[in-house]
């Protein structure tokens, strides 16, 4: 053997060159460099303990620590301060001691290879690093469990990566701490995080990332998941039950698919989370569901902090977000915009209520600030601020904002669906605040709300058992207020630009909720006075000879008439001669319509309208003939003129 000198380096990194010769002729060079120290007992033991170790010495500051033993075993800490630690193999449960590693590689989880997953439990353990890594290499697995994982003092730039180049879980348990500056969550490949039973995780984080980080490549439909949950009601070390955050910035589906959920008494707080920022070719690139509750508490989702943050939809362009808020879960924000991408389509569910020993919990949605004193835009909800967004509320689910905005941003469609009652508790949708100028909803194009320009699509369907209830309601271009529901409107419904209203049960279908009753009509009520401008309509269907099958406006208030009102006979049916429809109620009429349309009629139909004690009726002057065709639009046959 003939040894060479040493390469230059430092410590570890140091390798020796050697020539060799066999007794069979054979030459050839070998590098060997020095091995950190490993644990070398399957057994366990205490961690001082220098038998323990190959070499046989217990390591120190300047050394990073690895444990590839394909064994499961528990070692005693006490109190050790090492370079770092890495776990390679088998199932290590690291307990009784605080371990601080105090160079950049902190602690590591991933198995030596592909097919090998290192396992890392704390138990009754405080750990300090500001690196902690899981699958980097091989899949790798951490569990917490009345322990905690720390920030080095004065140092808040710490890192948490999980499933960089394997699969990674990670689970915080029964009086778990874990903290950290960043963590991405599923770097390039899967990785799932479980934050219960009391565990308290991120508080005071920087950024979480559920689904990679913005430096890596968008993966198909690779995912990662958070679930955060407290089934138990489990009130945790600092009696803040289960909780993820206050984090930053939250970010779901980044390089990754990213779904979070938190369940039965959990709660997340963050001040600005975005829900799909980046388009994976996947059917939907984020996932936000609050649903649930437990014996004291439902499940909680907070977005927000006094004038900052809120909570944003599909904000990447092409992206798709969904949200549901179901079985009793609470969710409040400081803003909520669906759809904020370009091409983008954002989809959120409110719905149901849960039994309690208190009472029933509603699945809510609360964007109202409790003061006046805050900046213009805090509590307003957008549903299509610049792509597609709609939001379906049902089976008594109930969302309060001080402004809603149905469609907004040039080119945005916005949709809002109110229907379904559970356990005598109605669907309800609310625009109300702490300053008088609050409770505005628009849909479609309405500047009251911020939308002056460009096409904008804004549809609402009240249906039987849904309410939607403001200030005032404007109905602008594009915009259509539907359905066979109440509409509370305090100061009054303004239909302007190309607005209608339509009464009638509506069929909804794909993703989203309303009755499932189909071609029928109904009557849409409203609470308050109504007014319907020159350029504004009321579109009514008639079905069929009896009430039943007639569509109905009622309102409560005063019915101001400026617009045309659309009539179309469907169905197959036509009016006969001497056929009277009560197709408008209201306290009383002011004005007459511009003109008034049929639908479904071949040319040649000739009614009368009669306005008596707010009554508006229709009789049909000759027979009509029903189209074959789907409904058409005619030439106005009645004129103000003819009203009488």
């Amino acid at each position: 053997w003939v040894a060479r000198p040493a390469a230059v380096g430092e410590g570890d990194g140091r390798a020796f060159a050697f020539t060799y010769g066999l007794s069979d002729g054979t030459l050839g060079v070998a590098l060997a460099s020095q091995q950190p120290p490993r644990w070398a007992n399957p057994v366990g033991g205490a961690w001082a303990t220098a038998a323990n170790w190959t070499p046989a010495a217990v390591p120190d500051v300047g050394e990073t620590v690895l444990f590839g033993l394909s064994a499961a075993y528990a070692v005693t800490l006490g109190d050790q301060q090492v370079g770092g630690v890495q776990v390679q193999n088998g199932d290590v449960t690291l307990r009784n001691g605080k371990l601080t590693t105090v160079n950049d590689t902190g602690v590591g989880i991933s198995g030596a290879s592909p097919g090998v997953t290192a396992r890392l439990s704390l138990e009754e353990t405080e750990v300090v690093a500001a690196v902690l890594s899981i699958g980097a290499n091989g899949p790798g697995e951490l569990r917490i469990a009345d322990a905690a994982i720390r920030l080095p003092d004065g140092d808040e730039e710490t890192l948490s990566l999980l499933g960089f180049t394997a699969p990674a879980t990670a689970t915080a348990t029964a009086g778990a701490i874990w903290l950290w500056g960043e963590m991405a969550l599923g770097m390039a490949q899967p990785a799932l995080l479980h934050v219960e039973d009391g565990a308290l995780v991120g508080f005071g984080a920087d950024r979480l990332w559920i689904g990679g980080s913005s430096l890596g490549l968008a993966l198909g439909n690779q995912a990662a998941r958070a679930v955060v949950t407290n089934a138990s009601n489990n009130g945790g070390e600092l009696g803040l039950g289960t909780l993820l955050g206050p984090v930053t910035d939250l970010v779901i589906g980044e390089a990754l698919v990213g779904r979070l959920e938190v369940n039965d008494g959990g709660r997340i707080v963050a001040e600005t989370t975005t829900v799909g920022t980046r388009d994976h070719g996947a059917l939907t690139d984020g996932f936000l569901i609050v649903q649930g509750t437990n014996a004291a508490d439902p499940a909680r989702f907070e977005s927000g902090q006094l004038d900052r943050g809120g909570l944003f939809l599909a904000t990447g362009d092409r992206t798709d977000a969904e949200v549901r808020v179901s079985g009793g879960g609470v969710m409040t924000l400081t803003r909520l915009s669906l759809a904020d991408g370009p091409q983008s389509n954002a989809v959120m569910f409110v719905d149901g209520l849960e039994a309690a020993d208190g009472g029933e919990r509603r699945s809510t949605v609360t964007v109202v600030p409790p003061t006046a004193d805050v900046e213009a835009g805090i509590g307003n909800c957008v549903i299509g601020n610049v792509g597609q967004g709609t939001l379906n509320v049902s089976f008594g689910g109930l969302v309060r904002c001080r402004q809603i905005a149905v469609g907004r941003d040039p080119g945005s469609r916005g949709a809002l669906n109110i229907d379904g009652i559970l356990r005598s508790t109605q669907a309800r949708v609310v625009a109300d605040g702490p300053r008088p100028g609050d409770g505005a909803i628009c849909i479609g194009r309405v500047a009251l709300c911020g939308a002056s320009t460009g096409a904008v699509r804004g549809e609402v369907i009240v249906g039987l058992d849904g309410i939607l209830e403001g200030r005032i309601i404007g109905v602008g271009s594009g915009g259509r207020l539907r359905g066979s529901g109440l509409a509370i409107a305090r100061e009054g419904v303004v239909v302007i630009d190309g607005g209608s209203v339509a009464p009638g049960i509506v069929t909804l279908g794909g993703t989203q909720v309303a009755t499932a009753v189909t071609q029928q009509d109904g009557t849409l009520t409203i609470q308050g006075n109504l007014t319907v401008s020159e350029t504004g309509g009321i579109t009514l269907s008639v079905r069929g000879a009896t009430a039943a099958r007639q569509d109905r406006l009622v309102v409560s208030g005063t019915l101001t008439m400026n617009g045309a009102l659309e009539i179309n006979f469907g169905g197959g049916y036509a009016p006969q001669e001497g056929d009277v429809f009560e197709l408008i109620l209201a306290d009383s009429v002011i004005g007459a319509p511009r003109s008034v349309i049929f639908g479904g009629l071949e040319p040649g139909f000739l009614a009368d309208v009669d306005v008596t004690g707010g009554a508006l009726t229709l009789t049909a002057l000759n027979d009509g003939q029903a189209t074959e065709t789907p409904p058409s639009l005619h030439l106005p046959l009645i004129e103000r003129g003819s009203w009488r």
